[in-house]
């Protein structure tokens, strides 16, 4: 408390602290929305880079399509791990808010309790029994917390190690039959062309990129 305090009503002090919790909590939220941002950065650009990859793959391209697939499946990774990052912290800010809305109705029924002429301290007591059992969620959750965390250095530790995330077949499968698709005519391997239609694409593609 500053010198300035000492000469402020409860009343006031009471109204600046609430001040202050409803601009940190704020500032909690719009961090966590910076988050979101970045999600949907990384799905925007994962979108460009598909596409990047079936236009290297039509024009006979498939090393470079490849590389392109090994940075979108690099972002998948990312914005998997953004989206976990996103539900703890915001986890914890419901937890955090939760908590201050319990003090605040804990100290409004002590309050109420004393005109009622309640016993404060048996209210007292049963809080601090809840906040027992609130005190061992939290070591459960920091055991969660610490098995993700250990999770996250096991992969980063593996992709280290490979040098460069292997391109997935089934990956790389969807791509050139999209592609293929494209070189048909449609955007999208329509569900209607029938089989004999799919496998033209493809083999028109293959001989693509036979003649690079």
């Amino acid at each position: 408390m500053g010198f300035k305090d000492l000469f402020k009503s409860t009343k006031e002090l009471e109204r600046e602290k609430r001040k202050a919790k409803r601009h940190q909590e704020r500032q909690a939220e719009r961090i966590i929305r910076r988050i979101g941002d970045r999600i949907k950065a990384q799905e925007k650009e994962r979108i460009r880079l598909w596409a990047k990859a079936r236009e290297l793959l039509q024009a006979g391209k498939k090393t470079e399509a490849a590389r392109c697939l090994q940075r979108y499946k690099g972002l998948e990774v990312m914005v998997a791990r953004l989206e976990k990052q996103q539900m703890l912290w915001s986890g914890k800010l419901n937890a955090l808010a939760i908590a201050g809305d319990a003090n605040e109705i804990g100290a409004a029924l002590s309050s109420f309790g004393e005109m009622l002429d309640i016993d404060p301290d048996r209210i007292v007591d049963d809080l601090e029994r809840i906040d027992d059992v609130e005190g061992e969620i939290k070591e459960v959750n920091d055991v969660l917390e610490n098995a993700y965390e250990k999770d996250n250095e096991r992969i980063a530790d593996e992709a280290a190690a490979q040098g460069e995330m292997a391109v997935d077949e089934d990956l790389m499968a969807a791509l050139e039959s999209e592609a293929a698709a494209d070189i048909l005519g449609g955007k999208v391997v329509d569900d209607q062309k029938s089989q004999e239609d799919i496998n033209s694409g493809r083999d028109r593609l293959r001989a693509l990129l036979e003649e690079k």
